[in-house]
């Protein structure tokens, strides 16, 4: 569509190119018959404003389709965004609660008396390394 509205512009131009060449006062023609000439120069000009006219329709109509499809485009956008932090509220919850469970898993075990600390890092440390040495 967009193609076709810039070819519609470019032959726009050229429409009013030839109009205002006709129209100029100080267009020298040869012919002999100057009401022939006259006549012609009406008829072409009659032509040239028929096709504008139908050229400038078309690329109204051309102009409200992409107006639509970008209104269209913009609400998938917004709707595709929604979700997505939909997503990430409900992942993020779900994440929280495991944690919590296993907060509550780990208490239960150390009130009974069969929990031992997990051997490794101390919580909060720093690691750094690559790691595409572990793949």
């Amino acid at each position: 569509m967009e193609k076709q509205y810039l070819e519609n512009l470019t032959k726009i131009s050229q429409l009013l190119s030839q109009k205002k060449s006709i129209l100029n006062p100080y267009n020298t023609s040869q012919e002999p018959n100057q009401d022939k000439q006259q006549t012609n120069q009406i008829q072409s000009i009659t032509t040239i404003e028929s096709e504008l006219n139908s050229l400038k329709e078309t690329n109204d109509k051309l102009i409200i389709d992409l107006n639509q499809l970008n209104d269209r485009i913009q609400t998938k956008l917004s709707n595709k965004t929604a979700i997505g932090q939909n997503f990430l509220t409900i992942i993020d919850q779900f994440g929280n609660k495991l944690d919590s469970d296993l907060g509550q898993f780990e208490n239960e075990l150390k009130g009974a008396g069969d929990y031992e600390a997990p051997r490794g890092l101390p919580p909060d440390t720093e690691v750094s390394g690559n790691l595409s040495l572990l793949m």
